[in-house]
């Protein structure tokens, strides 16, 4: 099913993992002290699938951003109750206070700057992937490496979104 909304979406390099078909794809790394070792085997079974083994590119991201962020995919109801704070939760990428948290999406408010995200890691992988509405901006980074110190976890991701972010604010 998953498969076939990606069709419908175009997203045209986007589909769900397969440890028997690998179709030519690269392999994630950790990385421990510089030192990278190559990841052999996934742990993303039938069971964790949707969380973990959706593999697609940057371009086929910013296609799922622009649908799902204006009502392409979900009806209207569906979409607020999502992006609608439920819990508050902390993540590093996001700041050290707690912040929403609707169903499988973080719902930032950084000083006027609204935006959705999420992060993802696994399988010598590491991803953000956030959508800034008002500006129509999303920021995609993937990388196929993966610090073994989870101090360093998404350490470029979070420069690079502080920086976008905080240019913003400036410009508001």
């Amino acid at each position: 099913m998953a498969n076939r909304l990606f069709k419908q979406l175009k997203m045209n390099n986007t589909f769900c993992f397969s440890d028997d078909d690998r179709k030519n794809l690269v392999y994630g790394h950790f990385n421990k002290d510089n030192k990278f070792s190559v990841v052999q085997k996934s742990f993303i079974t039938d069971k964790n699938m949707a969380a973990d083994g959706v593999i697609t590119t940057a371009e086929d991201l910013s296609i799922w951003n622009r649908n799902l962020h204006n009502n392409k995919i979900l009806k209207n109801e569906n979409y607020r109750l999502m992006v609608s704070n439920t819990v508050l939760s902390q993540h590093d990428v996001f700041g050290k206070e707690k912040m929403g948290y609707g169903y499988a999406i973080r719902s930032i408010n950084d000083d006027g700057i609204k935006y959705f995200g999420h992060t993802g890691l696994g399988d010598g992988f590491a991803s953000l992937n956030i959508y800034i509405p008002s500006e129509k901006i999303s920021l995609i980074i993937l990388e196929n490496q993966m610090a073994e110190d989870s101090r360093l976890y998404y350490y470029f991701e979070t420069i690079i979104k502080d920086f976008l972010v905080e240019e913003l604010k400036s410009k508001h």
